[in-house]
C-alpha cells in the first residue's frame, strides 16, 4: 500500500495543475466574455 501511496504524487499533483489552469481559463472565458455571433461565426 505504501509503494502505491508513494505514486500518488506523481498523478495527482498534474492532475491538480491542469484542473486549476482549466478553472482559470473558464473564470478568464467567463469574464471577457464570448466573442462570437449568435451562429456561432467568430467577430
Amino acid at each position: 500500500l505504501s509503494a502505491v501511496i508513494g505514486w500518488l504524487d506523481v498523478i495527482l499533483l498534474p492532475a491538480l495543475i491542469f484542473f486549476i489552469g482549466l478553472t482559470l481559463y473558464a473564470v478568464y472565458r467567463h469574464r471577457h466574455g464570448n466573442k462570437t455571433t449568435p451562429t456561432g461565426t467568430p467577430l
